[in-house]
């Protein structure tokens, strides 16, 4: 006979792995709710009092520095993941994230740089949409310290200290939530409200991710010594920074071409459709927080039937978390759009077929960090190509 449910309940929560799978999991995805909740909350104030001309201003200049920071990150960030896992215990680490964070800090100081002084032609010229050149700037001048921040909690996350790096990271919105009402309501700023939010964010998110990882770094237990080469980080990132370049702009190009081709307010619509399709493949972003590192740390220490119970595991989470969300798009499209305004309305064929596009990712399983976790991140980066 077949195990009961109540049995397989049961044996889920004796195994130490699922245990840690689920809690760090649990952990995330309870931050991420808040986080979105307060994203969306944030979305909702912006697209009611300023309307979807300033939304889409705002999901352009998004786009194109999420496209930016990942080569300014020089794919630093999933191999930190990678690399804190692998050398928890080794002296190797400090040196490892003192580099690549100068590194990074340095590269991603002269991209902005550059999108200072040719922010006027992009606004202008490109999209044809002035206000752009204003958002372009405040962004570019806390840029670096979004990247270092960034790399602060990845590697914190390597560490597998989930919920510190996941409450940092879902901290966000509700800095950007309170950022808004204090701008908005306070000091009156109005068209480039989420930009100047956005400077609040930062470096309120840098600050605190630097006290922790130095809080977390020093209380390691060291018990080895040994040399990490600097190529040898470059090897095993620039291949990362490819297939993650990939994704990026697959999940970016679509608001830039319809920021280049439309106007902001079109860019407005998609991106509140957008912004709701990911909610279908939440708690996978979520459970993929715990997994990454599991699968470093099993795979690494050649622990291979307990990685093969895991990555099963974490597949079958994401089937059935994904699927409500999903339904409740093909049902309610309008209802769930209309909140926002009835000119997002629009969007609602986005939604669906944005929606139906998150739900294939989950069905697919951890299949992108198994293979970046374990040493195949060059046969990834093919494969994404």
């Amino acid at each position: 006979m077949g195990e009961t449910f109540k049995e397989k309940l049961t044996r889920i929560f004796r195994d130490s792995e699922y245990r840690e799978i689920l809690h760090g999991s649990a952990w995330s995805l309870g931050t991420k709710v808040v986080s979105l909740g307060a994203g969306y909350i944030n979305t909702l104030l912006v697209a009611r009092l300023l309307g979807a001309e300033v939304v889409g201003v705002n999901s352009l200049t998004v786009s194109f520095f999420a496209i930016v920071g990942l080569v300014a990150g020089l794919g630093f960030p999933t191999a930190l993941v990678r690399f804190a896992s692998q050398y928890e215990n080794d002296s190797a680490l400090g040196g490892i994230v003192r580099k690549v964070v100068l590194t990074s800090f340095l590269f991603a100081s002269f991209v902005s740089l550059l999108v200072i002084i040719f922010s006027r032609w992009i606004a202008l010229d490109v999209f044809a949409e002035p206000l752009l050149r204003i958002y372009f700037i405040l962004y570019a001048v806390v840029f670096p310290f979004s990247v270092a921040g960034g790399e602060f909690i990845e590697t914190i996350r390597g560490l597998r200290k989930i919920n510190v790096s996941e409450s940092i990271r879902n901290s966000m919105s509700l800095i950007n939530f309170f950022s808004i009402l204090l701008l908005y309501y306070v000091f009156k700023v109005r068209e480039t409200l989420p930009a100047v939010a956005n400077v609040i964010i930062v470096m309120t998110v840098f600050s605190v991710a630097l006290i922790m990882f130095l809080k977390i770094f020093r209380k390691r237990e060291i018990k080895a010594h040994s040399s990490v080469p600097f190529k040898v980080v470059l090897e095993t990132a620039l291949p990362l920074l490819l297939t993650s370049s990939m994704m990026v702009i697959i999940a970016n190009t679509d608001k830039l071409m319809l920021g280049y081709f439309s106007n902001s307010k079109e860019v407005g619509i998609y991106s509140i459709a957008y912004k709701l399709s990911l909610l279908a493949s939440i708690a996978v972003t979520s459970v993929n927080m715990i997994l990454a590192p599991k699968i470093s740390q099993l795979y690494w220490s050649c622990r291979i039937e307990e990685l093969k119970r895991v990555v099963r595991f974490g597949a079958r989470l994401f089937f059935y978390s994904s699927l409500p969300v999903m339904l409740l798009y093909l049902i309610l499209p309008d209802f769930i759009l209309g909140i926002f305004g009835k000119e997002f309305t629009a969007g609602k064929y986005v939604l669906i077929i944005l929606s139906f596009s998150q739900m294939i990712n989950a069905f697919s399983g951890p299949v992108g960090y198994f293979l970046m976790m374990t040493g195949r991140e060059k046969v990834f980066r093919n494969i994404v190509v």
